[in-house]
Formats: C-alpha cells, sequence, structure tokens
C-alpha cells in the first residue's frame, strides 16, 4: 500500500532538515545552498499542501542531483588529516550516507505515486 505524498513529503522535508544540518558542519561544501533550497521548497509544499506541479519539480530537481553527470556523487563530508596524510569523516557527519540515501528514496516513492 502506497503512502500518501503528503505523509512522504513531511518524511522528505526531515531528511532535508539532517541533510543540510550534516552539510553545514563542512565548510567546503559547495551543495549546502542546493539542499537548503530544496528544504525551503519542500517546507512551502508541506504548509500549503502537496499541490503536483510543486512536488513534481521538487523530485526531480533531488533526482538530477544524483544524476550520473553530477559531480555530487563525488561529494563526500571528509577533512583531510595531514598528520595520517588521510581523509577522515567530519565529526558529526557518520550518517551523511544512509541520510543522503533516505532524501533520494522518498523523492523516488513520490515520483511512483500517481503523476508526480
Amino acid at each position: 500500500m502506497r503512502r500518501p505524498a503528503s505523509l512522504i513529503m513531511i518524511d522528505l522535508v526531515a531528511s532535508l532538515e539532517a541533510i543540510t544540518a550534516i552539510m553545514k558542519l563542512d565548510p567546503q561544501c559547495e551543495w549546502g545552498a542546493e539542499f537548503e533550497d530544496f528544504l525551503r521548497r519542500g517546507k512551502t509544499i508541506v504548509k500549503n499542501g502537496s499541490n503536483e506541479i510543486p512536488v513534481r519539480e521538487l523530485c526531480v530537481s533531488i533526482r538530477s542531483i544524483f544524476s550520473g553527470k553530477s559531480p555530487f556523487n563525488e561529494y563526500s563530508p571528509m577533512s583531510f588529516d595531514p598528520k595520517t596524510g588521510r581523509y577522515t569523516p567530519i565529526p558529526g557527519t557518520e550518517d551523511y550516507g544512509a541520510v543522503i540515501k533516505r532524501v533520494y528514496d522518498l523523492s523516488e516513492e513520490i515520483r511512483t505515486i500517481g503523476s508526480y
């Protein structure tokens, strides 16, 4: 049984809040503004109701970030440790992989509902 788009949007907004918080911990992150925009748009949709066109546009925008040609696929919140010569996760970003997967999965879940 499929969940209503309104419930998925609530989960998507929560996941976008989590990922933007993680990205803020990385001063080198180039994607924070993009995800802040997704979050702003998601909050507006939740506040005003799940209108088909804004929901579809948001989900298409999110999914396009993950396309094969996007440099986003190379991003990971890491910092270089000159003592070890290795990159390590920035403290507080350990959940990045799970949260970003959730963002993508929720945008896909909405896409499968009706004409979204």
